[in-house]
């Protein structure tokens, strides 16, 4: 989406209709900051992908939230 402004300009439109709908947007596979700056700004609700973490175990997740919890939400 960075790279095109059609990929953009449907990022945004989804994430303007999901919000009319009354639903929160979950953007996956985030791999950079300028992706997850673009996403923050057309107001993706939250991120998931390698910028913020890789994969984690199911009993490590607790931890890296109480640790970072500014990355935990974009």
């Amino acid at each position: 989406m960075t790279d095109d402004r059609v990929d953009a300009a449907v990022v945004g439109y989804t994430v303007r209709l999901a919000h009319e709908l009354g639903l929160r947007v979950v953007a996956e596979g985030v791999e950079d900051a300028e992706v997850y700056r673009a996403l923050r700004d057309t107001g993706c609700d939250a991120i998931q992908g390698n910028f913020i973490s890789a994969a984690l175990p199911a009993d490590e997740v607790g931890a890296f939230v109480a640790k970072k919890p500014e990355t935990a939400r974009p």
